[in-house]
């Protein structure tokens, strides 16, 4: 069993040059993989922070609930770090791709077609969605590639709550199906890493530049507009 990012399933696929019956192989929905010189920096910053060895790290605690969950560390010496993941640099810099590696923005693995068995991916949006679906603890989304995948869910249906999802899955989730967009900061946090201190430099780097006010301020016109007309 392969559970890798689309690019990897890929690889491992271009490598082998012919299917075995005996791998499966998984991707996950992926926003984009960061640089692994930013992940070292930033995990070295917290050992010497919190004086201990980084033990375990979750991007993804969900004590609080899905909706607000939050990083955690845990160091040898019993001491841990928690913080609320939307006000975390490293994931505010994650998410908007200030580190995402240039490739990712022409990433050509995206769309519900993958060349894996199974995909793997948030349910965003489920609430709203398929409100039946909803757990606090998060809902996953499932996609299901080849028999060999179909064979695999079921064999797993006896330990699983499944539903077949509702029109409109993508929605909140458009990673599935597009890369990012290369944020307009991209070079400015490139030129400012290791000079400024990385807070300050998530920070100033995901401020919204003119342009990008601009375009908001036209958007939000135009929707202003439409919603007139329909309206009157």
């Amino acid at each position: 069993y392969f559970s890798g990012m689309p690019c990897q399933i890929a690889a491992l696929k271009s490598y082998l040059g012919r299917e075995y019956e005996t791998l499966i192989t998984q991707d996950t929905a992926c926003h984009s993989v960061p640089s692994p010189m930013v992940w070292k920096d930033y995990t070295a910053a917290l050992e010497k922070q919190h004086s201990g060895k980084l033990t375990r790290f979750s991007f993804r605690n969900k004590t609080a609930g899905w909706e607000s969950y939050h990083i955690q560390a845990t160091f040898d010496n019993g001491k841990e770090f928690q913080q609320l993941a939307a006000e975390n640099s490293y994931q505010q810099g994650f998410l908007k791709g200030l580190f995402s590696r240039n490739s990712c923005f022409s990433c050509r693995f995206k769309g519900i077609e993958r060349c894996s068995d199974i995909t793997l991916s948030d349910y965003w949006g489920a609430k709203g969605i398929q409100p039946e679906a909803y757990n606090p603890q998060g809902t996953s989304l499932i996609l299901l590639h080849s028999d060999r995948g179909r064979a695999l869910l079921e064999n797993c249906k006896g330990k699983l709550q499944i539903a077949t999802a509702a029109d409109g899955t993508f929605a909140y989730n458009p990673a599935v199906l597009t890369p990012i967009q290369k944020p307009a900061r991209y070079d400015e946090f490139w030129i400012g890493y290791g000079k400024t201190s990385f807070d300050e430099l998530i920070s100033n780097c995901c401020e919204p530049t003119k342009e990008e006010l601009a375009k908001e301020r036209w958007n939000r016109s135009l929707l202003a507009r439409a919603i007139h007309r329909l309206t009157r």
